[in-house]
């Protein structure tokens, strides 16, 4: 059974913080991604590749929102004006 205090008063259970994770993990080199240990430089990445890799991202979600259908109207949802 738990008390009050690990409850909020709707209820709902109280958030625990657990701490940061530290290095070590599994794989080659260990640590958190993202990290470089001295010495281990990223590789470099040419800025028109980056860039072409974005444009055909975007141009994948367009596709894929006119094959689906949704696509945002240039008007907003509701009734339309009157006119006289």
């Amino acid at each position: 059974p738990q008390t009050t205090e690990e409850r909020t008063s709707t209820g709902l259970p109280r958030r625990v913080r657990r701490p940061a994770p530290q290095g070590g993990g599994a794989g080659p080199g260990g640590g958190l991604p993202g990290d470089h240990p001295e010495g281990d430089v990223p590789p470099d990445v040419d800025a028109d590749e980056v860039r072409a890799r974005m444009a055909s991202l975007q141009r994948g979600w367009q596709r894929g929102r006119e094959q689906s259908g949704d696509r945002p109207s240039a008007a907003p949802p509701g009734p339309t004006p009157e006119t006289s």
